[in-house]
């Protein structure tokens, strides 16, 4: 008597052939994400002459992306700021709750 060999269940094989309808899909979720940048960027003050080019894009494997042609001097220093303020804002608040004022400390006002 032979023992029943049990066979696991195959992993789907990829042929490497990309849909149109993935290629499509991807183009779009990019191109969304390209537009809402370009809205986020221009509530920062980052005009389209600050920052050029934004894109929605997909590459050969079907992945999308978002491309940026170029910043302008000027524009790139805005980002430095506003990015900087945001990840000082973040670290703030973060320490917030361990740092102890003088009026915090019990008998002092």
């Amino acid at each position: 008597m032979s023992a029943a060999v049990r066979k696991e269940p195959e992993e789907p094989v990829s042929t490497g052939v990309i849909s149109e309808r993935d290629i499509e899909s991807a183009r779009h979720g990019a191109d969304a994400l390209a537009t809402t940048l370009r809205e986020v960027l221009d509530s920062l003050g980052l005009s389209h002459d600050d920052v050029r080019g934004i894109k929605g894009r997909t590459n050969l494997q079907g992945e999308g992306f978002v491309s940026i042609g170029t910043i302008s001097k000027a524009g790139a220093g805005r980002l430095l700021d506003v990015l900087l303020a945001y990840r000082f804002d973040q670290l703030r608040r973060r320490a917030a709750p361990l740092i102890r004022r003088p009026a915090d400390v019990e008998g002092t006002k």
